[in-house]
């Protein structure tokens, strides 16, 4: 929670000290949290394809089904890809998030 929503919150049912002491509290806490990584978690058919996040290798979908393939914020161009069939390209820009990418592959003709 923001600090100014706390003390909004608190401003009628608590002293000013002690929404002081309350929103230093939230804002220590606040800087001591670790961030959450951005990035994608991957299901895709077939299972072994190969995931190239800005044209470099990471692994398979198989890889990232679990764990996270991590990213910046920004842009990213993401392609799925096997042989046989025809490959997915994407840009994906997770921000601040988690995101799932769900991929089902066209055989190739």
């Amino acid at each position: 929670m923001r600090a100014w929503a706390l003390a909004v919150l608190l401003a009628g049912c608590a002293a000013p000290s002690e929404v002081d002491r309350l929103l230093r509290q939230n804002e220590a806490s606040l800087r001591s949290e670790r961030p959450l990584a951005a990035g994608l978690l991957l299901r895709c058919a077939p299972n072994e394809a190969e995931i190239m996040l800005d044209g470099v290798l990471q692994g398979t979908c198989e890889d990232f089904a679990q764990r996270l393939l991590e990213m910046s914020d920004e842009g990213h161009r993401v392609e799925v890809r096997r042989a046989g069939f025809l490959t997915y390209e994407a840009q994906v820009a997770p921000g601040h998030a988690r995101t799932m990418l769900e991929v089902t592959l066209a055989r190739a003709r």
